[in-house]
């Protein structure tokens, strides 16, 4: 199978390498370019440390020598970049912004220090409002922003043109709209009705629906585990009907 992957590249190589392990054919398309604010975030009196992105968890390992304070990540993948990079203690809440707000209202205890959220320019959930409600104190920096990509590249232009592809794959909203675009732009509507498109929430299903996908899947649980195993279902069954 031919599937190209549109997350910033830092993410997409890390997938493309596990796809091209079994045997896939892979093109990274980055749809958003990850881009550091130059902000410093400071651990002092920190009891914890909310990570809502892989990217965010990235900036803020390089910007600290401090392993030890906790980190509650939204999701496996950002917990495992966490664990990745020495944090001693890392916890996922495997889930969005709610399970995480969930989690660490369970776990720690508002008297104990105040929580940094490491995160990106545009952040989606309520979730400081949601701990701030249980009376927490959550201090957000935002590390980095995300700048859409402007065009397809030449390669990216010329897989779709040639239907190479056989699956993208969207891992938010945002990325999703950003591709939409740049296909309206270059008129490849028409192209985009052989691909089979996955996303990893009915969110990014919304954004990537405007363009006439051959099927439209939305994986079951938003993580890439469930992702993976939806490409690699839909793997077996075109292999079953070719057959068959």
């Amino acid at each position: 199978m031919h599937v190209m992957l549109t997350r910033p590249r830092p993410d997409s190589e890390r997938l493309a390498a596990l796809l091209r392990a079994g045997g896939d054919d892979v093109h990274v398309e980055p749809m958003l370019e990850i881009v550091g604010t130059g902000a410093v975030p400071s651990l002092e009196s920190i009891q914890a440390v909310l990570a809502t992105s892989a990217n965010g968890m990235r900036h803020l390992a390089a910007l600290t020598d401090n392993r030890q304070v906790a980190v509650f990540a939204v999701g496996d993948s950002t917990a495992q970049c966490a664990m990745d990079a020495g944090f001693a203690s890392v916890e996922s809440a495997q889930g969005d912004s709610g399970t995480l707000a969930a989690l660490v209202t369970y776990r720690l205890n508002p008297a104990a220090g105040a929580l940094l959220h490491a995160r990106g320019a545009v952040s989606t959930g309520d979730l400081a409002e949601r701990l701030e409600g249980e009376g927490f104190t959550v201090n957000s920096v935002v590390l980095y922003r995300a700048d859409p990509a402007t065009r397809l590249s030449p390669e990216g232009r010329a897989c779709i043109m040639a239907e190479k592809c056989d699956a993208i794959l969207f891992f938010s909203p945002r990325t999703a709209r950003t591709f939409v675009s740049l296909i309206k732009d270059a008129g490849l509507q028409d192209h985009c009705a052989r691909l089979i498109a996955f996303c990893l929430s009915r969110a990014v299903a919304e954004e990537a629906a405007a363009l006439p996908w051959r099927d439209l899947q939305v994986a079951a649980t938003p993580d890439q585990d469930a992702m993976i195993g939806a490409f690699e279902a839909m793997k077996q069954t075109r292999e079953t009907g070719d057959t068959n």
